[in-house]
């Protein structure tokens, strides 16, 4: 039986974290999220949604003061090209990207070292 696309794509990704060394998990038997946690640095959640993948990490700021938080959000969105960044009500900042459901190796290669240091500046 053929794979469809998206599962294609879904192997596809987690078959290239792995062969770099990602300690992969898949929490609640969760058929399409995984959490992620490179040899080195911060570990991310993968969620495969029906045309896309979403790759997030989640921090706890420790400045409450509203306004600062939405400056540092605001210079977060404006210095980086790969990420979207949002503050909730609790204090957690999300840093997320979506990539289409279309693995291209050459391509993830490319960009998933932009993503992960991005994140890792923020910290």
């Amino acid at each position: 039986m053929k794979e469809s696309k998206s599962v294609l794509f879904k192997n596809n990704v987690i078959k290239h974290l792995r062969e770099q060394q990602y300690n992969i998990n898949q929490p609640n038997k969760s058929k399409n999220t995984f959490t992620v946690f490179p040899p080195i640095g911060i570990g991310f959640v993968l969620a495969f949604e029906k045309k896309n993948l979403l790759i997030a990490n989640f921090l706890k700021l420790k400045n409450k003061n509203r306004r600062k938080q939405l400056e540092f959000v605001n210079d977060l969105n404006n210095r980086r090209l790969c990420l979207t960044f949002s503050v909730d009500q609790d204090n957690i900042l999300m840093m997320d990207t979506r990539l289409q459901n279309i693995y291209q190796k050459k391509e993830f290669q490319l960009f998933y070292p932009d993503y992960h240091m991005s994140i890792l500046s923020c910290h």
